[in-house]
């Protein structure tokens, strides 16, 4: 399953959200690389929603890169919808 979210993340340009949380939550560090090189192809497509997902992206990145998983997203599927 990580290798397929991967090659989407990739093929993609990391412009499909859900697939990038997906490999951060599944992979946690082993996706770090392949998430800095994804936030960097983010760029080429200017989309005004990337803004705060780019926000929220680095905030993986740092977390990943402590060796914790994500604080954002580890939650309950209850929690992860409140404001």
């Amino acid at each position: 399953m990580s290798e397929a979210l991967r090659a989407s993340a990739v093929r993609r340009d990391g412009q499909d959200w859900a697939t990038l949380v997906y490999l951060a939550v599944l992979e946690k560090g082993a996706a770090l690389e392949t998430l800095k090189s994804l936030k960097v192809r983010r760029m080429r497509y200017p989309e005004p929603r990337f803004g705060t997902q780019d926000e929220e992206l680095s905030s993986i990145i740092a977390d990943l890169s402590a060796g914790h998983a994500p604080a954002r997203i580890d939650v309950t599927p209850d929690e992860l919808f409140e404001p």
